[in-house]
């Protein structure tokens, strides 16, 4: 395929959408994404786990989650996100340069799994670090403008894509079960004023390009209207 890079990005996009094929979709679908010579796509690994710095060599190590929130300062998060986004465009292009697209690895790409926007409910959870705090206010406020500086909008171009995780509800691992089939059953009004005003915060304000459930099958939850499944995540 000829590569045109004066054409919009939508236009290109159409046409990949258009000419690939139901199987080559659905094997871009996960995180260790196969090359499409065909084409003209590299194989790229979604997975950079990148929540307070780049997983590479000679970045800048952030504080973790709980720090950051300890800050209460949301200039700053605004600050610290822009500077691990420049950092991932920066290693990742190097990389690239010198012939590695990262593919299998984590922390090479510029599809960045950060923040974790999920609250702490309990502290026995095992990821309570990686999280600003347990106020839905104060957590929704950090996560976006740690978003704003991970994607820096103010260019033509993301400089990286922000994948907000977990969906919502989400603080568990292994114990009392393990996270792949853990049922979390959340009333309407916790859900809507406790879950959900970060989620929507970040989605819909900010726009993150990237939302991430958590770790089990899909499924459709049933606490928005009784019996009636209302959400698929």
């Amino acid at each position: 395929m000829a590569r045109v890079q004066t054409l919009p990005t939508e236009v290109r996009l159409d046409y990949l959408v258009a000419a690939a094929t139901e199987a080559e979709k659905i094997a871009q679908m996960t995180n260790d994404a196969p090359e499409l010579s065909r084409l003209g796509i590299p194989a790229y690994n979604y997975l950079n786990d990148d929540v307070h710095s780049v997983q590479s060599t000679h970045t800048t190590v952030f504080p973790d989650g709980c720090g950051l929130g300890a800050t209460w300062d949301k200039t700053l998060m605004q600050q610290v996100g822009l500077a691990i986004g420049m950092e991932a465009r920066g290693s990742h292009n190097g990389y690239v340069h010198e012939g590695n697209r990262g593919h299998n690895e984590n922390g090479r790409g510029i599809t960045l799994y950060g923040p974790n926007m999920n609250l702490v409910r309990d502290p026995r959870w095992g990821r309570a670090q990686e999280v600003y705090s347990e106020d839905p206010y104060l957590s929704a406020q950090l996560t976006t403008q740690f978003v704003s500086g991970l994607q820096n909008t103010d260019g033509p171009y993301l400089l990286t894509g922000a994948c907000c995780k977990h969906y919502a509800a989400y603080d568990i691992e292994s114990i009392p079960e393990k996270r792949y089939y853990f049922d979390a059953q959340v009333d309407t009004r916790n859900m809507w004023e406790t879950y959900l005003p970060v989620v929507r915060r970040s989605f819909f304000c900010f726009r993150s390009l990237l939302r991430l459930t958590a770790y089990d099958g899909l499924l459709c939850v049933v606490w928005c209207y009784g019996a009636v499944p209302c959400m698929c995540g």
